[in-house]
């Protein structure tokens, strides 16, 4: 009895020193059982990992170096592929077939290697170097340019490995980056302004800033400008480099809002009620909560007012809360002074009128 693919060959003759397809059958055998040990191997240190990791993370939670020992599964993929390598040193392969085996084995190593530092450069940024929200932009920043030059690291090395001469192509990329380079310097400048930001922190999203005679809201900061909501809804866009270069006040990182305040009081104001001011102002400011008294003084004579002048302090840096404090005060003034008839001057002057007495002048003589 025959099969089609030994051809000719006896079953009753085969031997382990049979050749069928160019390959003895004990090499055939030796191929299969190293395979199917390589497999075992495989298996075995898959799960020894799997057990290790689920131990350690029992132990140490979230721990970096537990987060960088799971990331180490990723280089499986290179252990995957190993029965490959060992088929290819068994059995005399075509040489299409290795050149093949030895593509997708620099393709897996490489590509495995690239995921494994990728993942351990993105846990670090975010456990230890750039942890919290406040940093999340920066982190997301960084984590897209890394990993742009992690992946094209890769793709050189493995064209390099397949034989493509890379220092032409990276002549060429160069005398391209030049040319994009010259062509580009107000986006390049916004972008590393925009860094700039980012690292430097002057303000943050949601922050209130006056920058450039525009007052408003951070809502954005974008790699060629960031964007402020103005007061009346309109959105505002300041390139990042003028950010940079023009003065910019941050109201959010105030811990509180400064107030001076004039209170002109009139002339006709009896002397008690003028020394009694002072006291009065400073009670309804200290009623107020929140809101720190610093001083008032008779300040000086104006042309219609006698002035006094108010200074106190409101806690925080919201202006709502600031002008309401500022409302309150000013309402209770008001009506306080209303009490006690003192009056508040306004734009006005007074013209006084004397009567001169009557001269005795001579009567007048006819010539």
């Amino acid at each position: 009895m025959t099969l089609s693919i030994f051809k000719n060959i006896d079953l009753n003759d085969l031997s382990l020193d049979t050749v069928i397809y160019g390959y003895t059958i004990s090499q055939y055998l030796l191929a299969l059982l190293l395979l199917l040990v390589i497999f075992v191997i495989v298996v075995g240190i898959k799960k020894v990992l799997a057990v290790v990791a689920r131990r350690l993370i029992l132990k140490y939670k979230k721990h970096v170096i537990v987060e960088l020992f799971r990331s180490s599964r990723k280089l499986s993929m290179i252990l995957e592929f190993l029965p490959f390598y060992v088929a290819k040193i068994v059995l005399a392969l075509p040489a299409m077939i290795e050149k093949a085996i030895d593509f997708f084995g620099i393709i897996v190593i490489v590509v495995s290697i690239a995921r494994c530092l990728n993942f351990a450069l993105k846990l670090i940024l975010r456990r230890r170097l750039m942890p919290g929200r406040q940093n999340m932009t920066i982190r997301h920043t960084i984590e897209i340019f890394s990993s742009v030059i992690l992946w094209g690291a890769a793709v050189l090395i493995i064209l390099s490995n397949l034989g493509v001469n890379i220092n032409t192509l990276l002549a060429g990329l160069g005398i391209g980056g030049m040319a994009v380079a010259l062509a580009s310097q107000t986006l390049l400048s916004n972008l590393f302004n925009y860094f700039t930001i980012l690292m430097d922190k002057p303000f943050v999203v949601g922050d209130e800033v006056f920058v450039n005679g525009y007052q408003g809201t951070v809502c954005r900061i974008g790699i060629r400008g960031t964007r402020i909501t103005g007061s009346d809804g309109e959105q505002i866009i300041i390139s990042n480099t003028d950010m940079t270069q023009e003065t910019v006040k941050n109201f959010c990182v105030m811990k509180r809002r400064r107030k001076v305040v004039m209170l002109g009081i009139r002339y006709d104001v009896a002397l008690e009620q003028l020394k009694a001011i002072p006291q009065i102002v400073k009670d309804i400011v200290l009623s107020v909560g929140g809101v720190q008294f610093q001083r008032i003084h008779f300040k000086d004579f104006a042309e219609s007012s006698l002035n006094f002048e108010l200074v106190y302090y409101v806690a925080g840096s919201d202006y709502e809360h600031f002008m309401n404090a500022v409302q309150e005060i000013n309402f209770k003034i008001f009506e306080e002074f209303s009490k006690r008839n003192i009056g508040f001057a306004y734009p006005s002057s007074s013209v006084y009128i004397e009567q001169a007495a009557p001269q005795n002048l001579p009567p007048l003589q006819e010539n």
